[in-house]
């Protein structure tokens, strides 16, 4: 049924931003299974639009990276600490700081003490994160 796939992908699309923006990745995962749900076989509209040859704007990246995170987030909950760390690296490239310090946070609220995350912000956060070189706050 068409009402379906276009519902199931606006839930892909919609578990992708969660993800992005909220950096909520349970409820980025149950909108992923929501979706899945609704039809197994309807595919994002930006995914879509990439496969026929649009740019996307340099989105296509964030999105296919954020749809697979979501994925595996669904399947293995345990992931998400290096889903976060992910995609806060491809955030922060895309020039979407904000977006990224908020991904590394979570982290650090899910691996405190990871060594590689806290080398990271000791290297990065004074050229990396804003103007006026304010460091990710721990939760």
């Amino acid at each position: 049924d068409e009402s379906r796939t276009i519902r199931a992908r606006a839930l892909h699309g919609l578990a992708s931003l969660t993800l992005i923006i909220n950096a909520d990745a349970d409820h980025a995962a149950k909108l992923y299974v929501s979706a899945k749900d609704e039809d197994a076989t309807a595919i994002p509209p930006l995914a879509e639009l990439q496969m026929e040859g649009e740019s996307c704007l340099g989105l296509a990246d964030i999105y296919w990276t954020t749809a697979f995170a979501v994925k595996r987030l669904s399947v293995d909950p345990t992931t998400a600490f290096d889903v976060h760390i992910s995609l806060g690296i491809l955030l922060e490239d895309s020039g979407a700081r904000e977006s990224a310090i908020m991904h590394f946070r979570k982290a650090l609220t899910l691996v405190p003490n990871d060594t590689s995350l806290l080398f990271r912000e000791a290297l990065t956060v004074p050229a990396v994160l804003s103007h006026d070189n304010a460091s990710f706050e721990r939760s």
